[in-house]
Order: C-alpha cells, then sequence, then structure tokens
C-alpha cells in the first residue's frame, strides 16, 4: 500500500513540475544539454554556419532518394500492398517537398557564400548583428549624404 503512496506523490510531483514549466524532473541533464545548444548557436562562427547550410542543401538534395529507398525497403520487408506502402510514405515525401520548395524559395545554396561573404566582413555573428550592422551602415551613410 505504501508503495502505491509513493508512486502517486512521485506522478503527483511530476505532473506539478510539468504544468510548472520545469524539466528538471523530467530529466537535468537534457537542459544542461538544450542551454549548452543555445550557447553555442550564439557563438557559432560563419565557418561553421556555411558548414552547416551546405550540409543541409546536400540532405535535401539527397531526400528523394531516402523516399524512394524507404519505398524500397517497405516492399522487400513487409506484405503491404503498394497502395499501403504509398500511403505510408506520403508524409515523409510531402515533407521533403515542402523543405525542398522553401530552400528553392530562399535561392537554394546559391545565396550562402554572398551573405557569409558579408557576415564576416561586418563581423556579424547572427541575423540580429547582421541586422545592426546594416542599420548602422545605412545612418552612416544618410550623414555623408545629408
Amino acid at each position: 500500500m505504501e508503495h502505491l503512496e509513493e508512486k502517486e506523490d512521485d506522478h503527483e510531483d511530476l505532473m506539478e513540475s510539468v504544468e510548472s514549466g520545469s524539466n528538471s524532473s523530467l530529466g537535468g541533464p537534457m537542459e544542461a544539454t538544450w542551454a549548452r545548444m543555445a550557447e553555442e548557436e550564439e557563438e557559432m562562427c560563419i565557418r561553421r554556419r556555411r558548414k552547416l547550410l551546405k550540409g543541409f542543401d546536400e540532405f535535401l538534395r539527397n531526400s528523394a532518394k531516402v523516399e524512394e529507398e524507404v519505398l524500397e525497403k517497405l516492399g522487400f520487408n513487409t506484405t503491404c500492398s503498394r497502395q499501403t506502402r504509398s500511403a505510408v510514405v506520403a508524409p515523409l515525401r510531402k515533407f521533403g517537398e515542402e523543405l525542398r520548395g522553401r530552400w528553392l524559395e530562399l535561392g537554394g545554396e546559391a545565396w550562402m557564400r554572398p551573405v557569409m561573404n558579408v557576415m564576416r566582413v561586418l563581423n556579424a555573428d547572427n541575423a540580429d548583428d547582421l541586422e545592426r550592422s546594416f542599420i548602422e551602415v545605412e545612418q552612416m551613410q544618410n550623414q555623408t549624404t545629408a
């Protein structure tokens, strides 16, 4: 009976922490990991950003092959019909198409090098720094023309 009461108390503590937004009882190391990742993102250098963007571009180019491989492996490893396999792969295909479409709207890989070069010249580490630098440059240009 005591065991059930202890489990009930633990469950109540867990529910309180979830409702309050605290994740410490759900996994302290996870909080530390998220905090470390946020710090790393703020301190990420231009070369690292370029590498990540190139990797993302390659991932998107290979995503169509992955969709086909998943469809093929479903055929080998299951006995379901072609229609069922297509229904299983449909969300993956839709997500991939949406990502590829948005990436192409942004210009794909073509915009990365010029933007990264500007960021390096202006010593901007993130979008906020880049925006501030543009505002400062614009203000200086307005002062020299006035």
